[in-house]
């Protein structure tokens, strides 16, 4: 299970990181693109040559407030499944400055990290 969504049993979790996850294994695109488009609410689905994406998506066993972007690409002999979380940012709060902005998102005004440490 990757962010609510059931992996299929023949593919395997390659990486998960926070806003991504990467599944890959021996399946047909277009069986992948059927499955995924059970688990998913999606308004449309571009299907191209290369790669079937499903944008601002919601996962339906997922988080409700998230949304995600799936694409199905032939890799060789495999497919590969990118899962992206793709949920905007919330709105910041009324009232702040724009230098208490960038200061709570941990930055200078001019894009700066504020603690260096912080990003070893």
């Amino acid at each position: 299970e990757v962010y609510g969504f059931q992996v299929p049993r023949c593919m395997e979790v390659e990486s998960r990181l926070v806003d991504r996850a990467y599944v890959s294994g021996r399946v047909s695109p277009e069986g992948l693109a059927n499955y995924v488009r059970e688990q998913v609410v999606v308004s449309h689905v571009e299907i191209g040559a290369a790669r079937t994406v499903f944008p601002m998506a919601r996962i339906k066993a997922g988080p409700a407030d998230r949304l995600f972007q799936l694409e199905v690409l032939p890799d060789g002999p495999k497919t590969r499944l990118v899962i992206k979380d793709v949920t905007p940012p919330p709105p910041p709060p009324p009232g702040m400055t724009d230098a208490e902005r960038w200061r709570a998102a941990g930055l200078t005004p001019d894009g700066r990290p504020l603690d260096l440490k912080k990003l070893e």
